[in-house]
């Protein structure tokens, strides 16, 4: 069963790592932000995500931690 971990900040990423001995990346990593900081934002101003509708993550299971602290959009 393929399960992803993810949390929304690199700190948190790394601990959950360390925690669960599997490895965990950010929200943003793992939903492949594209672009660098000159071109990050699609035609609607926001972050343009490769992973999405039309591109779903490929995983039975998916765990974030610290829910709460993510926005709207990466949601």
């Amino acid at each position: 069963m393929e399960i992803l971990l993810a949390a929304p900040t690199g700190r948190a990423a790394k601990r959950m790592t360390e925690a669960t001995g599997c490895q965990a990346r950010t929200i943003h990593r793992l939903l492949e932000l594209a672009g660098g900081p000159d071109n990050l934002a699609g035609a609607s101003g926001r972050a343009v995500f490769a992973k999405n509708e039309e591109n779903p993550l490929e995983a039975a299971v998916i765990i974030i931690d610290e829910m709460s602290m993510v926005d709207l959009y990466p949601m």
